[in-house]
């Protein structure tokens, strides 16, 4: 496949995440989870990715890399294959109308925030998603997907408060992982629904972070997480719904987590990695943003097997974690 070309500068899309120059779409096999499963950062992570079933029986069948047999993982054992969309397409005379529907249905299906961005072709994947699963589209020209499916809904599970507070724990890895199962459903189901409707739902399509952005779901948070105004950032966002439905779209919020971030350095200095920047923002991939290091926040997991998986160190600690409970 030929070098993605650089994207055009996006609509605005928030304080935390200014674009100041092109962006190169990403391709899914050059991030950690698709590396690591060629062997490409090292034997360590490659035989905790391959071989170390979790020492919990809890993590074995929320986290299906680490259990002892796939089929034992709900979210593995169903949901491989999509239906077609139905032929009989339902009318939409109100796009607003139908965004306030679609959230509802979110909602009664598990969502605890749901947004819908305009699709911008930036933020779409390029490249072959088999490590992922699969989409209906190539993958060559996001422009063009982007106009054949313009509206993206991004839906976010929150983490249970109390037990996402026992970070580098298998508690806290039980309430990180579950609700990514419970999301991993909840977009299936909602896909389906969609379908149903008569209109198209293509998952593992786009980035999640920055169309949750566009949606109005939250802002970024120097630890690289997106922080929502009710739960502040133990939410998940295991994928978006590209979507032909016709849907009003919502805006990039302010919640005053550009300036909170600017002065609190507390995820940074309880990072046991050292992989969240203290300094200012840099430019990377044409955004201004705080630059996490993945690569050694990554590198951590398979010496800590032992006695977790999931560090959860920069959610936990976050004073927006804290505060955002008491208001909501």
């Amino acid at each position: 496949m030929p070098a993605a070309q650089p994207m055009p500068l996006p609509l605005y899309v928030g304080r935390t995440t200014r674009v100041v120059g092109p962006q190169q779409n990403v391709n899914p096999q050059d991030m950690p989870h698709a590396r690591n499963a060629r062997g490409e950062l090292g034997k360590e992570l490659f035989h905790w990715w391959h071989n170390q079933p979790s020492k919990d029986p809890l993590g074995r069948i929320a986290m299906g890399i680490h259990a002892a047999d796939g089929r034992n993982v709900v979210t593995d054992a169903f949901g491989k294959g999509k239906g077609k969309v139905n032929s009989q397409k339902t009318p939409v005379s109100d796009p607003a109308v139908m965004a306030q529907h679609i959230k509802r249905v979110a909602k009664f299906m598990g969502a605890d925030a749901v947004g819908i961005a305009r699709v911008d072709p930036a933020y779409l994947y390029v490249g072959n998603l088999s490590d992922y699963g699969t989409a209906d589209d190539d993958r060559g020209d996001p422009a063009a997907q982007a106009k054949r499916y313009p509206y993206a809904i991004v839906c976010a599970v929150a983490w249970d408060y109390e037990l996402g507070k026992a970070h580098r724990h298998r508690i806290g890895d039980a309430a990180y992982h579950f609700s990514q199962q419970w999301e991993n459903i909840l977009l299936q189901n909602l896909g389906a629904y969609i379908r149903e409707l008569g209109y198209a739902a293509i998952p593992r399509a786009a980035a999640p972070m920055p169309m949750a952005v566009l949606a109005g779901l939250g802002e970024v948070g120097r630890n690289g997480m997106l922080i929502t105004e009710k739960f502040g950032s133990r939410v998940h966002l295991y994928d978006v719904i590209l979507t032909d439905l016709p849907l009003a779209t919502d805006k990039p919020i302010d919640i005053g987590v550009e300036e909170f971030c600017g002065e609190c350095r507390k995820c940074a200095s309880t990072c046991p990695t050292n992989s969240i920047p203290m300094g200012d923002k840099v430019v990377h991939n044409g955004v201004e943003k705080y630059k996490v290091n993945w690569e050694t926040c990554y590198r951590l997991r398979p010496y800590v097997h032992e006695f977790w998986e999931i560090c959860l160190t920069c959610v936990t600690v976050c004073p927006q974690h804290q505060t955002q409970r008491l208001v909501a």
